[in-house]
């Protein structure tokens, strides 16, 4: 699955279905990228100006910073609740992911266990799926357009 198809299902509907890897991978990855770019806005339009601010005492610093406290405040529940939503979408694919592998999405919970947790997420995220259908929907790599072969 490619990277935009990827992120527009597990946008628009997170909770169907079975992931794939390539889908799981590519959400993921897209998570990522928007953690950092939310960390660095957060850090050069309201942190950054604060900081700037309190190591000058000139007016014009004072100013820079109050405009970066405004546009942060305006923007940061923005970014938040678009940071929130994706998180969900983020959990939502793990499970579905676990799901491709017959596994129940109880097994998420194992990333709660320190250090061990973790790294058995990210073998059961690398296995590949259970071939053909199973208890949790029709395998997502099978093409199930039937009009190919007609």
């Amino acid at each position: 699955m490619e990277f935009t198809k990827a992120l527009k299902h597990n946008m628009v509907k997170p909770f169907e279905g079975r992931a794939s890897r390539s889908e799981f991978w590519w959400f993921f990855l897209w998570f990522f990228i928007l953690g950092i770019g939310g960390t660095i806005l957060l850090f050069v339009v309201f942190i950054g100006p604060i900081a700037a601010s309190a190591s000058m005492d000139s007016d014009a610093a004072a100013a820079g910073a109050a405009v970066g406290g405004l546009i942060g405040i305006i923007f940061m529940p923005i970014l938040y609740m678009m940071i929130g939503w994706m998180a969900l979408a983020l959990i939502c694919t793990s499970i579905r992911r676990l799901h491709d592998q017959n596994k129940s999405g109880w097994w998420y919970l194992i990333g709660l266990v320190p250090f061990v947790g973790g790294i058995v997420l990210l073998v059961f995220y690398c296995l590949p799926g259970t071939p053909g259908p199973n208890r949790f929907g029709p395998d997502p790599l099978q093409n199930t357009d039937e009009d190919v072969f007609s």
